[in-house]
């Protein structure tokens, strides 16, 4: 789009149109009691209100719409009244002057509409609510000064009327306008809104319009007809809830004044990218909770020097990128953070801020893009792990330095959990010729640092500044502290090494001053000057084969070396970071092992060696051996075990697969015949095979004791009955 014609559409303006007044003089109707609006006794002197009458509906009354085809001309609703339109709809006409609605009581319908007045502006008044859709013909309403009145219903174009463009709300004289639905617009009509500020009698009023709803604006194709719409807020106050949706045909809203404020709670939304463009031109504060023309949708912010633009969402947000008052792609002047999301904020591509950025909550997520503050630029707000820059990625955080200065770059990471990491830089001397400083970082340790080092690293860079020379301070976080804090001293690592000042152990910060080029900066522990001390290699003797090694290692250690393990003179393990105290190189096999130690300084070898031998395993064996076998019942037999390659070994007996007796080299028992005996010989010894041994099995031969022989003899064979005989027994 050319330059030529934006200009022209902005000079263009809004159209407004005034009509001519009729002469007719409007007849008053007030009602005398609650009732019926067409019956007579609802009115004083007992007479329904002529087409075009004025009508007040008095404090106390309810006034039922109880017809269909009625017309007024002026409405007053007292404080404490009631209308009610149920479905029928209700038109305004004008007879004498223009029309005024005034309401300080409930105007409401179950489905009825009031119809404005279509040749001007039907003037509103009134604190009262509006239960009712206001339907606009060819003109608006006009807020008084001293309006206060809410419509809890749309305010929305009738059907079948020819202006093509049209004032929807004129507010010019500043009231308090509150519509608690939506503003919608025949798809072929396009309409304006003007909110401003009107002095009167010595009092300012502030234009105020509330819309918790949503907002179509609409315009035709056509511009060079004069069919361009609009929304002007001069000065005032202008808050939507929902959405405002521009529509093609060159859609134009101002917030015209430094003074003037417009929130769009939701998102900003214009015509599809086949159709014309839309446009949103601030000079004052400009609020978005929502989207701001999302990428398939043709619309453009536009910003001068005098606006700030704020977004405040409870969810992820884009920062669009404006125009300036060239329609170039420019600069924001002040841009407030305000986004309460976990997801913060992203950049749709580079943005420059030249006045004030204000970091009051929410994370700006810097990704791929960069973002620019200008040589005036400062930073508001509250910097913190709530509320900073995410310069992670490729994208930085830049400051444009025209002189000498400091300035702090509130930057930070949100790798897991958000932590707060800025960096402070202030030049005492050097040229400046646009000069150009640009800050990203990485939550995580530079490779390298050694075992006491801050896991965090800060990228800087610049252009335009030559024969520089200044100070920096890093802050980081207690928890980015690795290893003993009081041994880390700033360091640059990049593209030259320099070591700086020690870090401060109670601030957690680093310092680097007197620095004259810019590089990577981190903080870790400043190296040695001599080399590793030699300590005494540990470890080593006999192992099993088939079993993994004997462990080697040294009987102390130096935390900002590295050590290497050779078996037989080659290394089998290199750069392994010392612990500061004793350590392993874990279970190594055969060989002869020596240890080398490394740091900035040089290597040394560290005393002895640890030889390591593997072993063949010694085969496990056992036997027995009884005193006796195939014995008579009731002998006692003693078992004897022979054991092979047992060390100190452990046995455990068993007759018949019961385990019996003691832990020891004999049994003894009485055994049954038949009995199997035998034992388990578990080996003391480490380097063995098959272990546990089970012996020989002996079986048992008992034998049952035979009965004995006995015989006897007599003194006589032959007695008298009565006569004793003696007799004697002989084995």
């Amino acid at each position: 789009m050319k330059k030529e014609f934006l200009q022209f559409l902005l000079l263009a303006g809004f159209l407004f149109f005034s009509g001519l007044q009729c002469a007719l003089f409007a007849q008053t109707s007030t009602s005398a009691q609650s009732g019926n609006y067409n019956e007579g006794s609802t009115w004083v002197g007992g007479n329904v209100p002529a087409q075009g009458n004025n009508i007040i509906i008095k404090n106390g009354h309810t006034v039922t719409l109880d017809v269909a085809g009625k017309d007024v001309h002026d409405i007053t609703i007292e404080a404490g009244a009631v209308f009610d339109n149920v479905n029928f709809d209700l038109r305004i006409q004008k007879a004498s002057g223009n029309p005024t609605y005034r309401n300080d009581g409930v105007h409401k319908s179950s489905g009825g509409n009031l119809i404005l007045y279509n040749n001007y502006f039907t003037r509103i008044r009134g604190t009262g609510n509006s239960i009712i859709n206001f339907n606009v013909r060819d003109y608006g309403i006009q807020v008084l000064y001293d309006c206060q009145l809410t419509i809890s219903g749309n305010l929305q174009h009738h059907i079948n009327y020819t202006y093509a463009s049209m004032t929807l709300i004129d507010n010019t004289e500043g009231g308090t306008l509150t519509i608690n639905g939506n503003i919608i617009p025949q798809p072929d009509k396009a309409i304006s809104i003007t909110n401003g500020v009107f002095d009167f009698q010595g009092t300012t009023y502030v234009g105020n319009i509330t819309v918790n709803g949503d907002v179509y604006l609409n315009s035709l194709d056509s511009w060079w007809a004069g069919t361009a719409c609009g929304l002007a807020n001069e000065g005032g106050l202008f808050y939507i809830s929902g959405d405002l949706i521009l529509g093609g045909g060159f859609s134009l809203v101002q917030n015209n004044q430094p003074n003037a404020e417009f929130t769009i709670a939701g998102d900003l939304l214009g015509p599809g990218l086949g159709d014309w463009e839309a446009f949103f031109i601030s000079s004052g504060l400009l609020k978005f909770g929502g989207d701001v023309f999302p990428p398939t949708q043709n619309g453009n912010l536009v910003v001068d020097a005098t606006s700030t633009v704020e977004y405040f969402g409870n969810a992820a947000q884009t920062i669009f990128t404006p125009w300036d008052d060239s329609f170039e792609d420019g600069p924001y002047n002040n841009l407030i953070i305000n986004n309460s999301s976990e997801a913060g904020l992203n950049l749709s591509t580079d943005i420059t801020v030249n006045n004030i950025l204000t970091l009051n909550n929410g994370l700006v997520n810097l990704g791929d893009k960069n973002l620019i503050l200008g040589d005036a630029a400062t930073i508001s707000g509250t910097p913190s792990q709530n509320s900073m820059i995410i310069a992670t990625g490729t994208g930085e955080l830049r400051k444009r330095f025209g002189s000498v200065g400091s300035f702090s770059f509130p930057v930070g990471d949100n790798d897991g959990e958000a932590e707060y990491a800025p960096v402070t830089v202030s030049f005492s001397g050097g040229t400046f010729a646009n000069g150009l400083v640009s800050v990203n970082l990485k939550n995580l340790a530079y490779p390298g640092a050694g075992i006491n080092h801050v896991k965090r690293y800060w990228n800087l860079s610049s252009s335009g500044i030559s024969d520089y020379i200044f100070d920096l301070t890093f802050q980081y976080n207690e928890s980015d502290v690795e290893g003993d804090e009081s041994q880390i001293v700033c360091y640059r690592v990049e593209p030259t090494e320099e070591i700086f000042d020690p870090a401060n152990t109670t601030l957690h910060v680093l310092t680097a001053t007197n620095v004259t080029e810019f590089g990577t900066f981190t903080g870790k522990t400043q190296p040695n000057t001599n080399p590793p001390f030699a300590f005494n290699v540990t470890g080593g003797g006999e192992y099993c084969k088939d079993e993994p090694g004997i462990e080697v290692g040294l009987d102390n250690s130096e935390a900002d070396a590295f050590y290497t393990l050779y078996r037989n003179n080659i290394p089998i393990l290199s750069n392994v970071q010392g612990s500061g105290a004793a350590f392993s190189f874990g279970l190594q096999t055969a060989g002869i092992y020596t240890v080398e130690g490394t740091n900035s300084a040089g290597t040394n070898l560290m005393n002895g060696s640890a030889e390591v031998t593997e072993i063949m395993p010694l085969i496990v064996g056992v036997s027995i051996t009884s005193d006796q076998n195939n014995v008579c019942h009731g002998t006692t037999v003693t078992f004897t075990a022979s054991p092979e390659n047992g060390g100190t070994p452990s046995y455990q007996w068993y007759k018949n697969e019961d385990a019996v007796g003691a832990n020891q080299t004999n049994f003894s028992y009485i055994p049954g015949n038949g009995d199997q005996v035998q034992v388990v010989m578990t080996s003391s010894l480490t380097c063995v095979t098959g272990n546990p041994a089970s012996s020989n099995v002996i079986a048992m031969t008992v034998n049952p004791n035979l009965p004995a022989s006995v015989s006897i003899s007599a003194t006589q064979n032959s007695v008298c009955q009565g006569n004793s005989v003696s007799l004697t027994a002989f084995p």
